[in-house]
């Protein structure tokens, strides 16, 4: 029989247990988490540090919880850019796969490829033809 009486759940008055709990429900959300990838391993590891003191009958016992958590799974998409009229640079998400396209939203709303609404474009552009062949 051991006559060693160290409970983990009771060293440093609970706090050892505390922070695991704290810890390893941290971890669980992680598992959770939709925005990471489910297969790759979590980890939790404690380390007890214990450092005697001279005499080797006082021995300071430090508890330290890391944790390796799976990282947010990335998000790409697609910009296009260039040079505007005065020379400046512009960028917008591309949104519809390919410059120049059009696409429906969800909506069934036809947008341009950077995703605004064609009827804004045309109500700004409208040009009269038949006014243009009478002058």
């Amino acid at each position: 029989m051991s006559k060693i009486n160290l409970n983990l759940n009771k060293l440093a008055s609970g706090g050892v247990q505390e922070n695991f709990d704290m810890e390893i429900e941290k971890l669980l959300e992680n598992v959770q988490d939709p925005n990471t990838d489910a297969k790759t391993p979590r980890k939790l590891v404690m380390t007890l540090t214990l450092v005697p003191d001279e005499a080797r009958e006082l021995i300071q016992l430090d508890s330290q919880i890391k944790l390796t958590m799976a990282p947010t799974k990335s998000v790409t998409t697609n910009l296009i850019a260039g040079l505007n009229i005065k020379g400046e640079v512009e960028a917008q998400e591309l949104k519809s796969g390919m410059p120049g396209q059009m696409y429906m939203d969800d909506e069934g709303s036809l947008r341009t490829d950077t995703g605004v609404p064609v009827e804004e474009i045309e109500n700004k552009a409208v040009i009269d033809l038949q006014k243009s062949k009478k002058a």
